[in-house]
């Protein structure tokens, strides 16, 4: 037996009752599949994650086989995906041998690239169900006095439970301390009250709060104001801008130094997120970058929008739309249309998180673009035609060597 007696399981389970946050964790666990408390808690029913040797090798694990990974200079376009000419933010020592990296499903070929470039195995841990749907996770090997990180982009409700659970095993086997990498903050868009429902993406900062994490790593929030969820005297959280990796990339590719280059916000919500792209494509290239948006409000959820309205000027330009999320891609199809009917002459899409929320969206997404980037910050066997992966990995793994040597992680990508 993997997890000992029953009436153990019981007793372990009825400690983590204890407060409001983790019940309600617990009660969402209920939700996503516990359908009933009878039957074998035997052993893991099915393995979701299998050790880190048999993972797929990455592009970048492939680029640094027997090579140093800060010398690393080489744009290999390989199945997993792409990365940078140059490696523009890993640059630190690597963090002493009691740090340690766990990925969970949703985040396993970003936590193999980051181990590989710091230099540091994967650790090895199972996370599964039983078999009346109950999540179920043990780690491997002793992690006392170590610092943990774990991967885990929540774009699902089984993936939360999957990394609250993963938090607390660590606490409780006494690591130093418990950093949690979240790629992709899953509820991140649920930020503010309306009527009667939840603010779900304040409810998971609570939630992570009582598990014991002690630091949060996220990348490219849909809203800055999530941060100030976090109670800064239990939970710290630093916000790295995957943009800056991806305008490195489109300098190398697209360029932008001749001055025909113009990036887009999709609305107006993204105008802050296309501005600092701007301004990082524009000092890698040296040229003159233009910045337009589409206004596109509404007044409430629900409401109809108004007619979009492109601002600026995109006429014999390349354009580069630059959002957070692609999910129906209804966004990024609709700004590439508006852009070529005001005269651009190509169109580009950038989008940190790739969800893909329906199976139309895989192929809807990159129809009126030369072709969408997106990051690997959410695992996905493959890409749709079209889409390319940019790794993210470097701007990772310079975060995390800067959290155990207690340097200063803001100006990563300033």
């Amino acid at each position: 037996q993997v997890f000992g007696t029953e009436q153990e399981m019981w007793s372990r389970s009825s400690s983590l009752l204890r407060g409001s946050a983790a019940s309600a964790a617990l009660a969402l666990g209920c939700a996503i599949g516990a359908t009933t408390t009878t039957g074998g808690h035997q052993s893991l029913s099915s393995y979701v994650l299998a050790p880190s040797s048999a993972l797929p090798p990455s592009p970048l694990v492939a680029m640094c086989e027997g090579k140093d990974a800060k010398n690393m200079n080489s744009s290999a376009t390989v199945e997993e995906g792409l990365t940078t000419k140059r490696m523009y933010f890993y640059s630190s020592p690597s963090p002493p041998p009691n740090t340690v990296l766990f990925a969970l499903p949703s985040s396993k070929t970003l936590a193999k690239d980051t181990a590989k470039l710091l230099q540091l195995p994967l650790g090895k841990m199972q996370v599964g169900s039983y078999a009346d749907g109950e999540t179920a996770l043990q780690y491997e090997a002793p992690i006392r006095g170590k610092h943990v990180f774990l991967f885990c982009s929540t774009v699902s409700s089984n993936s939360i439970i999957q990394l609250l659970l993963s938090v607390s095993a660590a606490r409780r086997a006494s690591a130093k301390t418990v950093n949690v990498i979240l790629p992709y903050y899953g509820y991140s868009r649920q930020d503010m009250k309306r009527k009667r429902e939840p603010i779900t993406a304040a409810d998971f900062a609570l939630m992570l709060r009582e598990m014991g994490a002690d630091h949060l790593l996220t990348l490219d929030l849909h809203n800055d104001s999530v941060l100030g969820f976090h109670d800064p005297n239990s939970v710290t959280v630093d916000h790295l801008q995957a943009t800056s990796v991806a305008a490195n990339w489109f300098a190398e590719e697209v360029g932008g130094q001749d001055g025909d280059v113009v990036v887009v916000a999709p609305h107006e919500g993204q105008v802050a997120r296309a501005n600092h792209f701007r301004s990082r494509l524009a000092r890698e290239t040296g040229g003159d970058v233009g910045l337009a948006f589409i206004s596109k409000s509404s007044k409430s959820r629900g409401e109809e929008l108004s007619k979009p309205l492109l601002v600026g000027d995109v006429a014999g330009k390349k354009v580069i739309v630059v959002d957070d999320i692609v999910s129906s891609g209804e966004t990024m199809e609709r700004a590439a249309i508006l852009a070529k009917d005001a005269g651009a002459v190509a169109a580009y899409g950038y989008a940190t998180h790739a969800i893909f929320s329906t199976p139309d969206s895989r192929s809807r997404s990159a129809r009126e673009l030369e072709f969408l980037l997106v990051s690997n910050t959410i695992y996905q066997e493959t890409m749709p035609e079209g889409v390319k992966r940019l790794s993210v990995a470097p701007l990772v793994a310079e975060a995390i060597a800067r959290v155990v040597g207690k340097g200063s992680v803001s100006d990563i990508t300033k």
